[in-house]
């Protein structure tokens, strides 16, 4: 007889994470601590990637100083225009 996994699996986990962790808590602490224990339910489940890419997804930082890889059109206009190449 085979017993069931442990935990969530990553995709329950996710979701319950995200909706947690988007909510406005007046004890910050407390829901950390939640958010926290639902990404060690995915550990135990599917393994530590599994916690690690919640774990990126939940709390990257969109900090505008951090360097952006890559070229865009947006990009192409701008210097056309700070560099009066148009």
């Amino acid at each position: 007889m085979e017993y069931p996994k442990l935990g969530m699996t990553y995709e329950q986990a996710r979701k319950k994470a995200k909706k947690f962790h988007n909510l406005k808590a007046k004890d910050k602490p407390l829901q950390r601590n939640l958010v926290n224990s639902i990404i060690n339910q995915a550990r135990l489940h599917e393994g530590e990637s599994a916690a690690i890419e919640i774990n990126k997804e939940l709390y990257k930082s969109d900090n505008c100083s951090q360097p952006r890889h890559g070229w865009s059109k947006h990009y192409e206009k701008r210097y056309e225009e700070i560099f009066k190449k148009v």
